[in-house]
């Protein structure tokens, strides 16, 4: 293993339940509900795969305002989101990859300014050699061009990479990529196939980094 690459939405920081339960008042306020099975195909990736706000329009029957609608759910889940916490195991996981000279990537669906808030705020910023967002690649997960990208910037090759992700676009997006997936599930994918994955865990904090390398090399 020559690096150690991190989706993070989700998987270093929980971001995804509040993204879901800001949607979820938002429907709510619509007298709908948000199907966590069909919330779930977006997590990873992004409104391409299921877009909230056409829906709600579908289930409502409503012409709405989407940008209204996106900026409203962004306030609610940014103000949650900045009392999460690192989420177990991440941290020891970054600093074991130092401690044995493997670089450490971050390559997320999200935007860069999001990336290097929460990066920031939890202390991780500084750990981490190289981060790949939305505005560096024509195709977002499921497509491997974020983790592609992520080995270019460390000089690695894809087959001497370890990927850490929380959903199932991400695992397939870690999967063409040509590299080794260890899905995280989280609350709100647990129920996700993870079948692609080459190995699940509860948690981050499951398996050290050695532990890992005796697996798979």
């Amino acid at each position: 293993m020559k690096a150690v690459i991190f989706d993070f939405d989700g998987l270093v920081v929980d971001t995804e339940t509040p993204a879901f339960r800001a949607w979820s008042e938002i429907y709510q306020e619509f007298g709908a509900e948000l199907l966590l099975a069909d919330w779930v195909q977006c997590v990873g990736s992004g409104y391409g795969r299921f877009d909230p706000v056409k829906n709600l329009e579908k289930v409502t029957g409503q012409t709405l305002n989407g940008n209204e609608l996106i900026a409203k759910k962004e306030r609610l889940k940014g103000d949650i989101c900045l009392t999460q916490p690192l989420l177990p195991g991440i941290k020891n996981l970054i600093l074991e990859a130092r401690s044995l000279n493997i670089p450490v990537a971050v390559a997320s669906s999200s935007a860069r300014a999001w990336i290097d808030l929460h990066s920031d705020r939890t202390g991780i910023l500084p750990l981490v050699s190289v981060i790949c967002t939305r505005e560096d690649v024509k195709n977002i997960k499921p497509a491997p061009d974020l983790y592609i990208l992520a080995a270019q910037r460390l000089n690695v090759s894809p087959m001497d990479c370890i990927v850490f992700e929380d959903s199932q676009n991400g695992i397939a997006a870690a999967r063409a990529a040509g590299m080794r997936a260890i899905a995280v599930p989280n609350q709100v994918t647990r129920e996700s196939d993870f079948s692609g994955a080459h190995l699940v865990v509860k948690s981050a904090s499951d398996h050290t980094l050695r532990d890992i390398i005796k697996m798979f090399w």
